[in-house]
């Protein structure tokens, strides 16, 4: 295999579902994969409402240097951040300006501990 292809997605199995309370719009897909990666290269972490400040901090830092990523996400994140005169200063949409993919990473074991739990799913 050449190190810069792209692997062929992997469907989703009946049993497990993409994304279990999140939205299927949100399922990571091939086609979300190959708008974000780098050469070949993906940057991802994760997070959740109480982490989304750093994980935007994250991506904004990479798409400063001209990189994209994807970020995990364990719940909605739609009017996070968003201060009370209504800047658009978080929310899902920040993420999307600082070059970031949002996928669903809302499985059980995410919903028990957020840090160690994210890999597991």
């Amino acid at each position: 295999r050449h190190p810069t292809r792209m692997p062929r997605p992997v469907a989703a199995s009946a049993s497990y579902p993409a994304c279990h309370s999140l939205p299927q719009h949100l399922a990571l897909s091939g086609d979300l994969v190959r708008a974000h990666n780098n050469g070949g290269v993906l940057i991802a972490t994760f997070t959740n409402r109480l982490a989304a400040d750093f994980a935007l901090n994250w991506a904004r830092q990479l798409h400063t240097l001209g990189l994209r990523s994807l970020i995990g996400i364990s719940e909605r994140l739609v009017g996070w951040g968003e201060g009370a005169g209504g800047d658009a200063g978080g929310g899902e949409e920040a993420f999307k300006l600082a070059g970031a993919g949002l996928f669903c990473a809302d499985g059980p074991s995410m919903k028990i501990n957020g840090q160690a739990g994210r890999w597991a799913e």
